[in-house]
Formats: structure tokens, sequence, C-alpha cells
């Protein structure tokens, strides 16, 4: 009988011995193939990092250098957007800030305005062929300046912008849901009702005949029997759950409405390239050729430091993409968010878009306590992105929370899920009194949000 247990513990630790030696070999397979992956993502990244500075060679035979003088040396050269490109010149200062101001007004570029917002001031120039976005600021002591054709953009009115035709419209604020989420859980889609009966559109949602025909709808009952008239549609970015909608409106209900102008800032070809997305890239090529839809509109290329005054409604340009952009590519698309705040009735809206964690660092850094805000956009639909020392900056009290209960495809909770999202979660339970997701449907308050008097 001893024999006989003896025999059998050694032949236990033998299959013991074996498993553990089979483990470490899956063990083994399982790191081989994870380097393997790896190697080949930082094998495909670099080689679209190489293929965006190919383009980005035959982009700059379009920019207009000639008599554009330059900052101080050392600069960088970089792609900002269709024929616009980004002159930068880190480890600066002020005062090479003002020199180089000064450099502009001597060679007959006429001053449009200086805003000053946070640790950034931002003075923008022209002439008959150029436009120049100049920004200095503290928080990276990094002098920017964004060269683009006149052509392409127009420059933000200084005055109070005033399309509508009425007088005394309870000016009001929505928050769109119908059929936002049909397709894919995330998708934002705001509008803002202006006492001249004239509208502010921030994205719009997917692609989808559904949503466009609903966002349409929903301005013929705002207008109340009147002229539809979009004073400004701003973009965010140009991801299809943010931007689709405008294409598919364009298409059905363009020649219903009057668009006055339109407010973005997407990458250009290079950029594009870096991160390798087609599909994106379909939606900014065919932009321009979409807008045309509508007839006569005002192209206005975001900048940071642009302010827009509409009647009751005004808005602060804080992030586009070039404040991100240093010696490094693009590796998420959500770095090219716009992030803006909005102040209406008294009551301020900090709009972060699909702000990154870098995007998120950046605003904090740059701005602090300006970022504190009645009412808080939630980043990036409470996905990867917004952190918590952006709401901890913000501290708001109302939350907007683009979002659906459920993914409409895989029945995976979002909203439904208490812990889904755990930092959006966390500035819930800090700051908010109010929280209204998107998935309980359309809401229209009349300004300020936090009288909570919606409109039925």
């Amino acid at each position: 009988m001893e024999n006989e247990i003896k025999r059998l513990s050694e032949a236990i630790e033998a299959l013991r011995a074996e498993l553990d030696a089979t483990k470490a070999e899956c063990e083994r397979y399982r790191n081989d193939a994870q380097r393997y992956r790896n190697e080949a993502r930082s094998a495909a990244a670099n080689a679209r990092t190489c293929a965006g500075a190919s383009e980005l060679c035959l982009q700059k035979q379009s920019w207009i250098t000639d008599g554009v003088p330059t900052p101080p040396r050392p600069v960088a050269y970089y792609d900002a957007g269709e024929n616009a490109y980004l002159m930068y010149h880190d480890r600066s200062s002020m005062e090479e800030f003002e020199t180089y101001c000064k450099v502009l007004e001597d060679a007959g570029y006429r001053k449009h305005c200086t805003e000053v917002m946070g640790k950034g001031t931002h003075s923008f120039y022209y002439n008959e062929e150029v436009v120049i976005s100049v920004t200095y600021s503290e928080h990276d002591n990094v002098l920017r300046a964004v060269v683009e054709p006149t052509a392409d953009t127009k420059l933000a009115p200084l005055g109070v912008i005033s399309d509508g035709k009425k007088t005394g419209v309870a000016p009001c604020f929505v928050q769109m849901n119908d059929h936002l989420n049909d397709v894919v859980d995330c998708g934002m889609s705001y509008i803002y009702r202006l006492s001249d009966g004239s509208f502010v559109i921030i994205d719009g949602g997917w692609n989808t005949e559904p949503i466009a025909d609903a966002l349409y709808e929903k301005l013929v009952s705002l207008a109340e029997g009147g002229e539809i008239i979009i004073s400004a549609w701003f973009f965010t970015h140009a991801h299809v759950d943010h931007i689709g909608a405008f294409y598919t409106f364009a298409r059905k209900h363009g020649d219903k409405v009057t668009l006055k102008r339109v407010i973005y800032n997407f990458p250009g070809e290079s950029r594009m390239t870096e991160m390798g997305d087609e599909f994106v890239r379909g939606f900014v090529r065919n932009f321009r050729r979409t807008l045309a839809l509508f007839g006569e509109v005002d192209v206005i290329k975001a900048r940071t430091g642009q302010r827009f005054h509409f009647v009751g409604l005004d808005m602060d340009q804080l992030f586009t993409y070039e404040d991100y952009i240093m010696p490094r590519p693009l590796r998420t698309f959500n770095d090219t968010s716009l992030a803006f705040l909005a102040r209406a009735a008294g009551e301020q809206i900090f709009f972060p878009g699909d702000a990154s964690d870098t995007m998120s660092a950046i605003l904090v850094a740059k701005y602090g306590t300006l970022l504190e805000s009645d009412v808080i956009q939630v980043a990036h639909h409470g996905y990867g992105g917004g952190t918590p020392e952006l709401y901890d900056t913000a501290k708001a009290p109302v939350v907007l929370w683009p979002v659906p209960y459920v993914h409409p495809k895989t029945g995976m909770p979002r909203y439904s899920d208490p812990e889904w999202s755990p930092i959006t979660r966390e500035m819930i339970r800090n700051y908010a009194t109010d929280v209204y997701p998107q998935c309980e449907g359309t809401k229209t308050w009349l300004l300020p949000i936090s009288d909570k008097n919606e409109l039925a």
C-alpha cells in the first residue's frame, strides 16, 4: 500500500510539474503574442507618422508663406487643417509674443482684436491674403501662430451677432435625444434658441435620417411658424456621432433653413494620416462640399481665444487642437475636439466635447477657476476622457450626460450601470444636484437651466 501511495504521489507530482511547464509555456506564448501585437501597432503607428510627414511635405506646397513674418527662432511648422499651418515656438515669453505682434503690425497686418483668457493671450491679425492667429500661454510658455488664407476663413465678428427677425423670444436650451442612440451608444446634439428667434446648434449626432429629421422638427417647433435661421453651427470635432447628422440634414433640409455660419477646426491630411482613420477622413474631405448645399455660409475656423457674442449668448473658444500640437503625432481623434464656455441668462455651461486626458490637463493648467460652471457636459460621453481634476475645477451642480441606458446593439449597460464611468460618477457624487442623462428623452429648458423650467 505504501508503495502504491508513493507511486501515485510521484505521478501526481509529475503531472503537476507538467502542468506548471504547460502554464509557463502558455504564458510565454501570450507574452510573445502581446509583444508581437505591440510591435505591430508600434510599426503601424511609426509608418503612419512617416506617411504623415510625407503628406506634410506635399501640403506645404499650398501654404502661403511669402511675406509672412515668422516668430523668433527656432520655429517648427505643423499642419493646422485645410490650407492652414502652425508656427510653433517653445521656450518663449510674453515679451516675444509682443515683439512678434509688433513685427506683424510693422509689416502692414491689421489687428482684429486681442483677447485674454486665463493664462493665454490671443491676438488676431489679417491682410488681403492671410489671417494670423497668435497665441502665447504662460502655462506652457509656447508661442503659436496659425496662418491661413483669408479665402478659407472669416474672422470672428466683434459686435453682437443678431440674425433673427423676432424680438422678445424666450431663450431656451435643448438636449436632444430623439433617435440619437438607435445605432451607437454615443452622440451629442444641443440647441440654443436665442431671444431674436435664431438658433445656435452644437454638433448634431449620427448621420441617420431619423436623427436629422428630429433635429429639423425640433427647430420647426421652436421657430413657432417663423423662418428657421441658424446663426451658427458649432462642431466640436469630426467624429460621426457628433458631425454626421449635419450631412444628412444638409441633404434633406438644407434648402429649408438659413444657415449663417459654421465654426469648426478639423485636422488636415497629414494629421489624419497619422491617426489612420479613413472613415473620419471621408467626412472631413466632404465637409465643404456638403456645406454648399446650404448656399452662402460664412466659414469661421475655430481658434483658441475667439469670442462670439450672439443675442443673449456669449461663447469663448478655450481649446483647439493646436493647443495640443507639439513635436509628437496625434494618436486619438478626440485630441482634436473643441472646448468652449457658453454664458446665457447668468448661467455658464462648460462644453469640453470629447476632451481626452491630455486636453483635460491643458484646460485645467491654462484656465483654472475660469472653468467653474453652473452646468457641464460630460466629456466623451463618460468614456475615457475628462479627469477628476477637470471636474474638480468645474464644480458644476448641473450635469448634462450624453449617454444611453444601454448599448443599442450589445445591450451592455451604460447609464443604467451605477459602476460604469467611475470618473463621471465621482464628479456627480461630489458636485451634482441635478443630472440629465440624454437617455431620459429630449429636454427643453427655458434659460437658465438651473431654474428647471421645462417647455413641453
